[in-house]
């Protein structure tokens, strides 16, 4: 079964690099969520626009983060804790990544999120419901 996933994650991990490398020409953002469902929704909504790669750890976030430098980090708020440590900072101080904006998307509403209360250096916070033309028309304010 570690095996199995060991492999896995090199697949994806080389199919990563090889997706920026060949599609350069398109913004790429980083999407990391535990849930296979929200993966796939926020991937087909974004495709069409951006090289969007996924993960589904914070600490997997953290190495494509370094290995890739995506122009977007777009996190489930379940992804933020990364070994007891809040992956937003970590990504924050590390100076391969400090550059890159972090965004989450959340259940709760934004205004009233306690990562955004926090100042943990998240750039924005995008409501899961949101429909298709806001949530690309606040990502691309984000990045641009």
């Amino acid at each position: 079964k570690y095996a199995d996933r060991a492999l896995y994650k090199a697949k994806r991990s080389g199919r990563n690099r090889a997706l920026v490398d060949e599609v350069a020409i398109h913004k790429t953002i980083l999407l990391a969520d535990k849930d296979q469902k929200n993966i796939q929704h926020f991937s087909d909504l974004l495709a069409q626009h951006f090289t969007v790669l996924t993960c589904e750890s914070g600490k997997e976030c953290f190495e494509l983060s370094l290995d890739v430098s995506p122009d977007l980090i777009l996190m489930s708020e379940d992804i933020m804790l990364m070994d007891d440590k809040m992956l937003c900072q970590e990504l924050a101080q590390n100076p391969k990544t400090s550059g890159i904006p972090v965004t989450i998307f959340s259940e709760t509403p934004c205004l009233e999120h306690p990562a955004i209360k926090a100042n943990l250096g998240i750039k924005a916070c995008f409501d899961k419901t949101q429909n298709a033309p806001t949530l690309l028309n606040n990502i691309l304010q984000v990045i641009h």
